[in-house]
């Protein structure tokens, strides 16, 4: 894939962050309850990271030179291996949290985020073994 088609996805993927984010703070403000604050904050940070990273790939599109460094740097082997490892890791220790969330939830009776959480852990792992066999089948 060219270089410059996944700096502009990344683009695209910015500015999904940046709407979702203000659906996030503007249902906040509509939807008054105990978490509302919770998510305002949580929509406002979703809003300026993807402002700024729709800030920065708009100019690093622009800059030549820096999109070759860029496109040296992302294609090194040592920097995809670590890229590699560190998602393989943080997808390990997230299904990890999650279960253990799962077992205190049971315990304390929540019932109803018991069931929410299962069925966001039985998504991650449909998730996982789709992009596996589609991955499995392009390499």
């Amino acid at each position: 894939m060219d270089f410059r088609k996944k700096l502009r996805i990344r683009l695209y993927t910015a500015i999904v962050y940046t709407i979702i984010g203000a659906v996030l703070t503007v249902t906040s403000f509509i939807v008054k309850n105990d978490s509302s604050e919770l998510l305002s904050s949580f929509g406002t940070i979703c809003c300026v990271i993807g402002i700024a990273k729709i800030i920065r790939h708009l100019r690093l599109i622009k800059n030549d030179e820096a999109v070759r460094t860029l496109e040296i740097a992302e294609n090194d082997e040592r920097f995809v291996m670590i890229v590699t490892k560190a998602r393989s890791i943080t997808f390990s220790i997230f299904i990890m949290l999650l279960c253990v969330s799962l077992i205190v939830l049971c315990i304390i009776g929540a019932d109803a985020e018991m069931r929410v959480l299962t069925y966001v852990i039985c998504a991650f792992l449909i998730i996982y073994w789709i992009t596996y066999a589609i991955l499995k089948r392009k390499y």
